[in-house]
C-alpha cells in the first residue's frame, strides 16, 4: 500500500485536512505565515483535484516544510523527502514546472508517488526559494491548466517565503554589542551618560545591522532603540536613492580602504518623511571582526533654514532689482560698489558702467562739495542726516534731479559702507517750477491786468475794453467796437443763446456776480475758449448799473481737459475685454476724426515683421487701402520707412508740414511716390507702443484731408495714448497666453480623465466579475479584490472632482436647484458621516433650527459641500472630540455651521484653505486639495458665500450660506 494516497475519482472534490508542522526552535515563521501556507496547499488540491500537496523552503542543502495536506503523519514531518533535496534545489532555480504524469523513480519507493506536478517558488526580494508541489498515488494526466494553477498559487505565497526567511535570519543573529561598545557602557558610566544623553545620534553597525543604537539616532528615525535592534538592515533607514552611495561608504570603511569619511545622505523616517543628514563613521573592529562607529547630524533644520535664507536674500535682490528708485553701496573712498538696475531707466546707464567708478564722476560739479559734506558729517555723527537732492548726469539727456536718502552700515571688512536710495525728482521740480511760473504769471495778470477786461455801462450800452485785450484777443484797437453788441456777436453761435440769456437773467437778480465759459471768436478767426467773470454793480433800487467783466483764455486748460477725458475714453475702449485687435480697432475708430483724418496701427510680431492690425479713415472708402500695406521688417531701409525707425529707434516722429519734397526723399520708386502723394498727408505723427522697455509696434495719426497741422502738444497726447495701447497689447496678449495654456489644460484633462476611465471601469469590472463568480471560480482572495473596487472608485471620484473644479473654473458648473426640505438633507449628511464618526471616536452632532425660510437648491450638490467639511471635520479631530453641524437662519437665508474641536487651522493658512490644490503641509496624503475649492464653486453656484474661522489650538468653523427663495423668484442652474 502507498504513502501517497489516490483520489478518490474524478468528480470527487477532495479536501484534506492539513498537517500539523512542530514549531522550530529558533527561526520558525509566525502562526499568520503558517496559516496562509496551510491555506495554499490546500487550495493546490482543491484546484487540481489532488489527494495530496506539499510546500517546501528549500536553502543551504536542506528542504524544510513549511506546509504540506494529504500526507500521512510518518512522513510529514518538517524533514519529509517525498522529492529529493537535490531534484527540489533543481527545480527551486528553473523557471519550468516539473510535471510527472505516470509514475517515476524519483523518490523514495515508500513514499508511493506516481504522479506529480511541483513548480518553484521564489520570494519577492530572491531571498528565499523553495517548491510547491502536487502528489497523486496513481498515474494522471496534469493539464496545462493544473500547472498554471499551481503557479498563481505559488506566486501567493512569495511574501511569506521572504517573512520565514527574515524570521530565519533574525533568529540567527546577535542583537547588541558583546564587545567594546557593551564594555564602555557597563564599566564607564561617565561615558554611557555621555553617549546616552547625546545630542548627536551614535551608532555600532556591523555585518550590516545596528550592533548598539542611543536614543537620539532612534529619535531621529522616529523608531525605539529596540525597534532598531529589530531592523534586518541598516539601509532601511536610508532613502532608496541614497542607499547603493550609503553602501559604497560602509564598504569602503570596513575593508580598510578608507579609516574614517564624512558625508551627507537622505534617511527615511518612521512615518515616511524625508531627513537630511550628515554623519561622521570611523572603522574600528568588535569581537575581531571590522565595524563601523557613526555619528549622525540631523541637518533637516538648517538646511531649511538656510534654504528659507537663500529665498529671503532672492526676494530682496528681486525688490531691489526691481525697485523704482536707485538703490547704490558706496564706501568711504567713494567708489560705487553697487547700484541697482534701475539707473538704466533713470540716467541711462547700464549697473556695469557706473560700479567702480567714484560716484562724484556723476555728480554736478556744483554739488560735489555739498555731497562730501554730508557724508563727512553721517559718519562723525554716525547717521545720515535730512534728505539730500543733488543732481546727476544723465548719459544722453543733460541732468536728473534726485533727492538722496541713506544709512550708513559696517562692511565685512569693518570699513563704513553708505547705502544710498536716490529717488528722481526731476519732473516733479520741473512740474513745481511749472507751477511757480504760472503762479507768478497769475500774480502778474492780477496786478498787470493782464486780462480782457471789460467796462460795461449797461443804460448806455456802451462798453470799455483795457489795452491789454487787444493783444489776448488778438485784434487791433479799431477793430473791437464800444458796444455791447459786438461782444455779443463775437460769443459762438451754439452758446450765444445760453451766454446773453444767463448775463441778462443775472441782471434781473439781486445777485452781484456771473460766472461763465464760453467760446469767444478771437481776431485770427480761431474761437477760444475763455472764462468770463462779472461783477454787477446795483444802484440804490437795485438795478443793474454797471458790469465789470475779465476774459481769461483758459484754451489751453480747456485742451487738456479734453484731452484727459480723450485719453479716458481711449482707456475705457481698451479696457472693454481682453482682446487687444479689437481694442485697438475701437482706438483707431475713435482717433478718427477726433485727433487725426487717418490712423494706423502695427504690432511687432516674434519674426521681426510689423503687421497692421487697425487703419481707419474718414473716408471709409479707402479704408482697405490702409489695410493692404501690412507688412514691414525691421530689417528694412529706416530712412524709407518712417514706421521701420520708430520702432527701431524707440523715438517718435513729428512732421509738422508734410511737403513734396519730404515724400520724394522717401519715395523708393515712382509708383510709390504716386501713392504717397495720393494720401495728400499734410501733417503726420508716428509714435512707437512700448512697454517695460519692448517695442510692441506703433501707432500712426495723420491730417489729409482737414487743413490742421500737429504739434508738440498733439505729439505728448499722442505718447500717452500709445503708452494706453501698449499697455492693452501687453495686457491682451498675457491674456491670450493664458487662454491657450488653460485650453491646453483643459484638454489634457479632458483627454486624460477619458483615457483613465476606461481601464478604471475595465479593472472595476473584472474585479466585481471575480467577486460575483461562482464558488467553483471564485478567488480565495477577495479582500484585495474589494481594495480594488474601491480604489476604482475613489479614482473614479477624483477624476470626477478634476472635471467639477474645471467646469467651476471655466465658469461652466451647472445646479438643478429644486425646493429640498433641510432637515432631510441634514439627516442624509448625518447618514453619511456617522460611521465614519463612530470609525474615529468622535461625537457627532446635528441640529436644524426651526421655522427656517424655504430654499431652493441642488440637493445632491450641498450634500456633497456637506459631506466634504463634516469629513475634514472629523478626519481632523483627535477621538473623544466633538463635530458640530447646525443650520440656522441667516439675513439672506440659511447658514450651516461645521464646527469641530480639532487643533485649528493657523491663522496664516486661512487664506489659502480654500485654493485648488492646497494643502496645510506638503506630502500630506490624506487628500488633493480640491475638496474645499470645489465646495466653494458649489455654494458660489447657487448665490451663497463660504468662509472659514479659526484659532490654531481651538478648533475650526466652517460656514457657507444660501439664499432663500423670494417671491417671484426663478432660480435657474448656472
Amino acid at each position: 500500500m502507498s504513502a501517497i494516497p489516490q483520489r478518490a475519482g474524478p468528480a470527487t472534490t477532495v479536501r484534506p485536512e492539513p498537517a500539523v508542522l512542530p514549531a522550530d526552535t529558533q527561526g520558525s515563521p509566525d502562526s499568520a505565515a503558517l496559516t496562509r501556507f496551510r491555506e495554499v496547499v490546500v487550495s493546490a488540491c482543491e484546484r487540481l483535484h489532488a489527494p495530496a500537496a506539499v510546500l517546501t523552503l528549500v536553502q543551504d542543502g536542506e528542504a524544510r516544510v513549511l506546509g504540506s495536506v494529504g500526507l500521512p503523519e510518518d512522513v510529514s514531518g518538517p524533514e519529509l523527502q517525498v522529492l529529493p533535496v537535490t531534484l527540489q534545489e533543481q527545480i527551486a532555480t528553473l523557471s519550468e514546472p516539473l510535471v510527472i504524469h505516470g509514475g517515476a523513480d524519483v523518490a523514495p519507493a515508500a513514499s508511493g508517488l506516481q504522479a506529480c506536478v511541483a513548480v518553484p517558488v521564489h520570494g519577492v526580494g530572491g531571498g528565499a526559494a523553495g517548491v510547491l508541489a502536487v502528489l497523486d498515488g496513481s498515474s494522471r494526466t496534469w493539464s496545462e491548466d493544473d500547472v498554471r494553477d499551481l503557479q498563481d498559487l505559488a506566486g501567493s505565497a512569495a511574501a511569506d517565503f521572504d517573512h520565514v526567511l527574515e524570521q530565519r535570519r533574525i533568529g540567527s543573529r546577535p542583537r547588541r554589542a558583546d564587545g567594546l561598545m557593551a564594555g564602555l557602557l557597563l564599566e564607564a558610566p561617565m561615558f554611557r551618560q555621555l553617549v546616552e544623553q547625546s545630542l548627536v545620534g551614535i551608532a555600532l553597525i556591523q555585518d550590516n545591522y545596528f550592533r548598539y543604537v542611543n536614543p537620539r539616532l532612534a529619535e531621529i528615525f522616529g523608531y525605539t532603540v529596540e525597534q532598531m535592534y529589530e531592523m534586518s538592515d541598516v539601509l532601511d533607514v536610508v532613502l532608496e536613492e541614497d542607499r547603493e552611495m550609503v553602501a559604497e561608504n560602509m564598504r569602503k570603511r570596513l575593508s580598510g580602504e578608507i579609516d574614517s569619511m564624512r558625508y551627507s545622505f537622505r534617511g527615511r523616517r518612521r512615518d515616511g518623511s524625508v531627513v537630511l543628514l550628515e554623519t561622521h563613521g570611523t572603522r574600528t573592529e568588535l569581537d575581531g571582526r571590522p565595524a563601523v562607529i557613526s555619528t549622525v547630524l540631523d541637518m533637516t533644520g538648517r538646511r531649511r533654514a538656510e534654504q528659507n535664507l537663500r529665498r529671503r536674500e532672492e526676494h530682496f535682490r528681486s525688490l531691489i532689482e526691481n525697485a523704482w528708485d536707485i538703490i547704490e553701496v558706496v564706501d568711504e573712498k567713494d567708489i560705487i560698489r553697487y547700484i541697482s538696475p534701475s539707473v538704466n531707466r533713470v540716467l541711462g546707464y547700464r549697473p556695469q558702467e557706473m560700479v567702480g567708478h567714484g560716484a562724484s564722476e556723476f555728480l554736478h560739479p556744483d554739488d560735489i562739495f555739498e555731497s562730501r559734506a554730508a557724508f563727512q558729517q553721517a559718519i562723525e555723527q554716525s547717521a545720515l542726516g535730512e534728505p539730500l537732492e543733488l543732481r546727476l548726469r544723465h548719459r544722453r539727456d543733460g541732468w536728473r534731479t534726485v533727492e538722496l536718502r541713506g544709512k550708513l552700515v559696517d562692511g565685512h571688512d569693518g570699513e563704513t559702507l553708505a547705502i544710498v536710495n536716490a529717488h528722481d525728482v526731476t519732473g516733479r521740480r520741473r512740474t513745481e517750477r511749472a507751477l511757480r511760473k504760472n503762479e507768478e504769471r497769475y500774480r502778474l495778470v492780477l496786478h498787470a491786468t493782464n486780462s480782457a477786461i471789460w467796462d460795461w455801462d449797461v443804460r448806455s450800452g456802451s462798453v470799455f475794453w483795457n489795452g491789454d485785450s487787444y493783444r489776448m484777443l488778438r485784434y487791433v484797437p479799431e477793430e473791437m467796437k464800444p458796444r455791447i453788441e459786438w461782444w455779443y456777436d463775437r460769443v459762438h453761435p451754439e452758446e450765444r443763446a445760453r451766454v446773453v440769456g444767463g448775463l441778462h437773467a443775472a441782471l434781473g437778480t439781486m445777485n452781484e456776480t456771473w460766472t461763465t465759459e464760453h467760446r469767444f471768436l478771437r481776431g485770427d478767426g480761431v474761437y477760444a475758449t475763455v472764462l468770463n467773470c462779472c461783477h454787477i454793480s446795483r444802484d440804490a433800487d437795485g438795478n443793474a448799473s454797471r458790469v465789470i467783466g475779465s476774459m481769461q483764455d483758459v484754451s489751453t486748460r480747456r485742451a487738456a481737459e479734453d484731452a484727459q477725458a480723450f485719453l479716458a475714453r481711449a482707456a475705457s475702449l481698451l479696457d472693454e475685454n481682453l482682446d487687444h485687435e479689437a481694442g485697438l480697432a475701437r482706438l483707431a475708430r475713435l482717433v478718427v476724426p477726433a485727433l487725426a483724418d487717418y490712423c494706423t496701427l502695427d504690432l511687432l510680431d516674434e519674426d521681426r515683421m510689423l503687421h497692421r492690425v487697425a487703419a481707419t479713415h474718414v473716408d471709409p472708402g479707402r479704408e482697405p487701402a490702409l489695410l493692404q500695406r501690412t507688412h514691414r521688417s525691421l530689417d528694412d531701409d529706416p530712412d524709407r520707412h518712417a514706421i521701420v525707425r520708430v520702432a527701431r529707434t524707440r523715438e517718435p516722429v513729428l512732421v509738422a508740414e508734410c511737403t513734396d519734397a519730404m515724400l520724394e526723399a522717401i519715395g523708393r520708386d515712382p509708383e510709390h511716390l504716386r501713392r504717397l502723394r495720393e494720401t495728400r498727408v499734410r501733417s503726420l505723427m508716428i509714435v512707437p507702443l512700448t512697454a517695460h522697455d519692448a517695442v510692441l509696434g506703433t501707432m500712426t495719426m495723420a491730417m489729409s484731408e482737414s487743413e490742421r497741422h500737429y504739434s508738440a502738444a498733439d505729439l505728448i497726447l499722442a505718447q500717452e495714448l500709445a503708452a494706453k495701447a501698449a499697455l492693452a497689447v501687453e495686457h491682451g496678449l498675457l491674456f491670450r497666453r493664458a487662454q491657450q495654456a488653460v485650453r491646453a489644460r483643459d484638454e489634457v484633462l479632458g483627454i486624460v480623465s477619458h483615457d483613465l476611465r476606461n481601464p478604471l471601469n475595465l479593472i472595476q469590472l473584472s474585479a466585481g466579475m471575480l467577486l460575483d463568480a461562482g464558488d467553483e471560480r471564485r478567488s480565495s482572495h477577495t479582500r484585495p479584490l474589494e481594495i480594488i473596487n474601491r480604489s476604482v472608485a475613489q479614482m473614479n471620484r477624483m477624476i470626477g472632482d478634476l472635471l467639477d473644479l474645471s467646469s467651476i473654473e471655466a465658469r461652466s458648473f451647472s445646479i438643478d436647484p429644486r425646493e429640498h426640505d433641510l432637515s432631510e438633507l441634514v439627516a442624509e449628511a448625518d447618514a453619511l458621516l456617522r460611521p465614519l464618526a463612530a470609525e474615529k471616536a468622535v461625537q457627532l452632532s446635528c441640529m436644524v433650527e426651526s421655522g427656517l425660510p424655504p430654499v431652493r437648491m441642488d440637493a445632491h450638490q450641498v450634500l456633497r459641500v456637506l459631506s466634504n467639511l463634516g469629513g475634514n471635520a472629523i478626519k481632523f479631530t483627535p477621538a473623544n472630540g466633538t463635530v458640530t453641524i447646525r443650520v440656522d437662519a441667516d439675513t439672506a437665508g440659511v447658514r450651516f455651521m461645521i464646527a469641530d474641536t480639532g487643533p485649528g487651522i493657523p491663522p496664516e493658512n486661512l487664506p489659502h484653505v480654500f485654493n485648488r490644490f492646497w494643502q496645510a503641509r506638503k506630502g500630506d496624503r490624506r487628500g488633493v486639495g480640491l475638496g474645499l475649492a470645489i465646495a466653494r464653486g458649489i455654494v458660489e453656484a447657487h448665490g451663497g458665500r463660504i468662509w472659514a474661522e479659526s484659532h490654531s489650538g481651538a478648533g475650526a468653523t466652517f460656514y457657507f450660506t444660501l439664499p432663500a427663495v423670494t417671491p417671484g423668484d426663478d432660480m435657474r442652474a448656472t
